[in-house]
């Protein structure tokens, strides 16, 4: 009898977490059944079906001998800001990709080390600021963009290349994505989370959520950048402009995205014009989230917020724009591998990396990993980035 038909003793805690693990990660219904007669106990696991189960469900083989599910390890899932109810733990798609980015972030903290970068003194400067416009002020001051930055940008695709470019010349990362790693059959959930931001004094890395539309990232990418700036990890899954929030550091990190988004200023100005030409408050709220590059639901709340319109009137619809966008979020999305790719990796970790494995200091097989990518992908990617 070969070793992998040996029957193994699984502990019945465990076989239940990574069950529940696998119906959360939307695994084959074999899979599911397999490990439902394990914990039942009416089938034996042997060598080779665990190996084959670990692969097929992403969970590390070791940890089906465990005697229970392991402790989670990362800090930013203690920071989920969904509101104050239980929503069960992070998915392993969530784990790994946040496991991902810990790898990226430490790889180009060391980097930078090693090349003699000083710590970035913006990173927690604002940890006991609750002023809303003054966090806001700061914000811009850093990433030198003035008050009617948006007026620069020709739609909310623009305005998310243009504050993304403004955080890679200060330092801060941003990474984006809407599966695990390269694996098209492991899609990130949006109704988990929209961005996450890991804080460090050398390497803050943001990631975005690819599976939110161009206008709700943009909010994800402003939000998490102020996290930054009060230095604290933040997993974000509030719908731009929801101010349904249980901790004081998310209501401030939200307030001064939409600040910065739409100008208190700028926007009464263009709200108060609209309504004078349009009775139709939904013709102000379109125009205004096409002006301002943010959501419908964004675009109401603010006009809530400096009560143009009513708390009866912003629940109505945001109630309709969640509707529609759940009739619509099931339409494909093509393009273009390449550009795919590219818009996945933060271009300034891409020429560091680019540049160790040319200086000998990082191999290709290393590289390939740190990327999700091949010899050919990879040699594409950093074809790119010349004349850039």
């Amino acid at each position: 009898m070969g070793n992998k038909s040996v029957i193994l003793q699984l502990h019945p805690e465990t076989l239940r977490w990574i069950r529940e693990e696998a119906q959360a990660d939307m695994a084959d219904a074999s899979v599911i059944k397999l490990l439902n007669d394990w914990e039942l106990g009416t089938k034996k696991p042997t060598l080779s079906q665990v190996q084959k189960l670990s692969h097929e469900t992403h969970i590390p083989f070791g940890y089906f001998f465990l005697k229970e599910k392991p402790a989670e390890k990362y800090s930013v899932l203690e920071f989920r800001t969904m509101d104050s109810a239980y929503h069960g733990e992070a998915s392993q798609a969530l784990r790994d990709t946040i496991f991902d980015m810990l790898n990226i972030q430490d790889w180009m903290k060391q980097y930078r080390l090693h090349q003699g970068y000083e710590v970035l003194s913006y990173v927690g400067s604002l940890k006991n600021e609750k002023d809303v416009d003054a966090v806001s002020a700061a914000v811009r001051e850093k990433l030198d963009i003035d008050i009617a930055w948006f007026k620069q940008c020709r739609d909310a695709n623009h305005a998310f290349k243009f504050i993304r470019e403004k955080c890679e010349a200060v330092g801060i990362l941003v990474m984006m994505n809407g599966v695990v790693g390269a694996n098209t059959h492991r899609p990130l959930s949006l109704a988990e989370f929209r961005a996450f931001v890991l804080v460090d004094a050398y390497a803050p890395l943001i990631f975005i959520n690819a599976r939110d539309t161009v206008n709700g990232r943009l909010f994800s990418l402003l939000h998490e950048i102020v996290h930054v700036f009060v230095g604290t990890d933040n997993l974000f899954n509030a719908d731009d402009g929801d101010e349904h929030f249980s901790k004081s550091t998310e209501t401030l990190c939200n307030k001064v995205a939409a600040e910065v988004l739409m100008p208190k200023g700028d926007f009464l100005a263009f709200w108060d014009t609209c309504k004078n030409e349009h009775e139709d408050t939904m013709i102000c709220i379109k125009e205004a989230g096409r002006v301002f590059h943010c959501s419908l639901t964004a675009a109401a709340r603010r006009a809530f917020d400096f009560h143009r319109i009513s708390g009866t009137e912003f629940a109505g619809y945001v109630k309709s724009f969640s509707q529609a966008y759940i009739n619509n979020k099931a339409q494909g999305r093509g393009g273009n591998y390449y550009n795919t790719m590219q818009s996945r990796l933060d271009r300034s970790f891409l020429k560091a990396l680019a540049d160790s494995v040319l200086a000998g200091r990082t191999s290709y097989p290393e590289a390939f990993r740190l990327t999700d990518t091949n010899n050919k992908t990879f040699t594409h990617l950093v074809g790119t980035l010349e004349g850039k």
